[in-house]
């Protein structure tokens, strides 16, 4: 089995990720209906229903994602590998 790496934070996720975003200038991107449906779509190089997500924004958004999983490259998206 793979080891697991655990993140250590210097407070609660709760209190350090908005913290953390806020002074870097960091901002969510929402998932919308068209992403979920696009998904929906996609050829099925990939069964991580939230990685099929993921991939979906980065198509309707022109948007790159980053990411060790090779698979990502077969939807002709921008990848960026890890």
């Amino acid at each position: 089995m793979a080891r697991q790496a655990i993140l250590r934070l210097p407070e609660s996720p709760l209190t350090y990720v908005p913290t953390k975003n806020a002074e870097l200038g960091i901002q969510d991107f929402p998932i919308e209906s068209s992403h979920a449906l696009a998904a929906g779509h996609l050829p099925n190089h990939h069964f991580d229903p939230f990685d099929r997500l993921l991939i979906s924004q980065s198509q309707l958004e022109d948007i790159p994602v980053l990411t060790a999983d090779k698979i990502f490259v077969r939807y002709g998206i921008k990848v960026v590998l890890l």
